[in-house]
């Protein structure tokens, strides 16, 4: 019975089986080249009166990008927190997970808000709402942060939402960003 296990073992680890799982591999790994482009561009330049009040956020991406950075190049065996070495799999994971981050932190810098009117049915009240989006952990954009700005008739001048009101609402979504980042990664 031993002898068969090894047998098993020998099949299992023979080339042939090592090539056909390489051929299940994605073919679109991220290049050394496609990690310094996605690292490197931001899609944005810190402008002090863009996103003055956001440098620490700015600060933040840098930090993180450079600890990516920093494993990434690493050229020996990757372990995790217990010393266990990585996988192909968990290195994977760390990839994407990074980049996931990196995009949060992206997304908090540079975002676009929405705004709409919701209406409270039992009073038939029209509300401006503000909303934003997140990232969730596949990458993937959703809405996640709403917040109502008051009745439209209260909000609206002549119909449009003054920017001091966009501005003082904007604030606010971002800090619920901020907040929402903290929570998810508040163990680094």
């Amino acid at each position: 019975m031993k002898h068969s296990i090894i047998d098993f073992t020998q099949v299992l680890m023979g080339t042939g089986v090592l090539h056909g799982l390489l051929l299940l591999l994605p073919l679109n790994l991220m290049s050394d080249d496609d990690l310094s482009e996605f690292l490197g561009d931001d899609g944005f330049t810190y402008d002090i009166e863009k996103h003055g009040e956001k440098k620490f956020i700015f600060n933040e991406l840098d930090r993180v990008k450079a600890k990516f950075r920093e494993v990434m190049s690493t050229e020996t065996t990757l372990e995790d927190k217990n010393g266990k070495k990585l996988s192909f799999i968990s290195i994977m994971k760390f990839i994407d997970a990074m980049k996931i981050q990196i995009n949060k932190l992206r997304l908090i810098i540079d975002h676009e808000y929405s705004y709409g009117d919701n209406t409270h049915k039992p009073t038939n009240t029209k509300y401006v709402v503000a909303r934003t989006y997140w990232i969730d952990n596949k990458g993937k954009k959703y809405r996640k942060f709403t917040k109502t700005m008051g009745p439209a008739d209260k909000v609206k001048v002549n119909g449009v939402i003054p920017d001091f009101k966009k501005r003082e609402v904007e604030r606010e979504l971002d800090a619920m960003m901020w907040n929402e980042y903290l929570k998810e990664y508040k163990h680094e």
